[in-house]
């Protein structure tokens, strides 16, 4: 999986997490799927992979210090 700027991975889980509330992994693993958890350290727009990047107006972001990155899967946008 790639690096994705302004942020660290935190597992890519595999379904074993004893916390309350914790997200449940394990239908997505037993289904051969992979779920990846990152902490961001600044505001982050994140596009689909097939997104157009005229939907954000680039000058407005910087301004508020949000940087906008691009992912490999498909879908709308995602703010961070």
């Amino acid at each position: 999986m790639g690096a994705v700027p302004g942020s660290r991975l935190l597992s890519a889980a595999a379904g074993t997490d004893s916390r309350p509330n914790a997200f449940d992994v394990e239908p997505f693993r037993r289904a051969g799927r992979r779920v990846v958890f990152r902490e961001v350290d600044r505001p982050l727009l994140v596009l689909g992979s097939t997104q157009r990047a005229e939907v954000v107006d680039a000058r407005v972001a910087r301004r508020r210090g949000v940087e906008v990155v691009r992912r490999r899967s498909g879908g709308g946008a995602v703010l961070l």
